[in-house]
């Protein structure tokens, strides 16, 4: 498979940061957290446009050459992105538009499916079916692009041709060029790998919070701060950690002993 004939890369805006952390973990989240955009990568890293009789991508135990196929984008950057109302298009249309919000971690994938139930394991990726019901991938010269709410592209490849049942990944992840999955390295032969790297991994591990934790920021003077946080990332409802506090222009710590079970997502609104 040829490289892509096109390839461009925009800066997404998002404000919220992740805290993997365990009992009393620290986390140090960067000044930039309170800036009003942060500059963000997405690549396309995976796709199937021909999943033909063989593939069922999706995991719902039926093979559909409409339902199984996918494109996989991967947050590269080091900050979170919220993808709400950006669109996934075709040479032809919009065929997704994302959910608002939809929070993509640093370092996270998201993939879409044609359609069908996605059922199984995709690593801690997000997943969504196409808003539209269908991508409608042509199997020969075809262009995948991502674009913001201002239609301004963030991601875009071209390609020329497909193997049936067989993906088109980056080799390596992210950074090379495109080759059908079943000859990447490390890939073990297998034909895709929606959600995972091409040696099945998990792109990032998040992990739960088990009891309290700490968390360590900076804080500039002059400027309110509430932490907030959420029990699942995408819900919608923050709910404040504490009261408002003025920054010191130094790092400031505030302790959470008021979680007790499943996971809880943080970030820092500056007001």
């Amino acid at each position: 498979m040829d490289a892509p004939l096109t390839e461009m890369h925009y800066p997404a805006v998002g404000n919220l940061y992740c805290t993997n952390m365990k009992t009393l973990a620290f986390v140090l989240l960067s000044g930039l957290l309170f800036l009003p955009t942060v500059s963000g990568q997405i690549v396309i890293n995976e796709f199937l446009a021909n999943p033909s009789t063989t593939a069922d991508s999706n995991g719902d135990g039926i093979i559909d050459a409409t339902q199984d196929e996918f494109v996989e984008i991967v947050n590269t950057s080091s900050n979170s992105i919220d993808l709400a109302n950006y669109t996934l298009s075709d040479s032809t249309s919009v065929r997704h538009t994302f959910a608002s919000p939809t929070i993509l971690l640093a370092g996270q994938a998201f993939v879409v499916f044609g359609g069908g139930t996605p059922t199984g394991g995709f690593g801690a990726s997000k997943i969504a079916v196409a808003s539209t019901g269908t991508l409608s991938l042509a199997n020969t010269s075809e262009t995948i692009s991502l674009k913001d709410t201002n239609a301004f592209i963030v991601a875009s490849i071209s390609y020329l041709t497909s193997v049936a049942g067989k993906s088109q990944t980056r080799a390596p992840d992210i950074t090379g060029n495109f080759v059908n999955h079943d000859i990447a390295v490390g890939g073990n032969g297998s034909n895709f790998s929606p959600g995972k790297k091409i040696n099945g991994s998990t792109f990032i591990t998040i992990i739960e919070i088990y009891t309290a934790a700490e968390l360590v920021f900076f804080t500039q003077t002059n400027v309110s701060y509430q932490v907030q946080y959420l029990s699942e990332v995408g819900a919608t409802n923050w709910i404040n950690l504490g009261v408002p506090f003025s920054g010191a222009g130094s790092n400031t710590s505030v302790f959470d002993s008021t979680r007790t079970s499943g996971k809880r997502f943080y970030r820092v609104v500056a007001q």
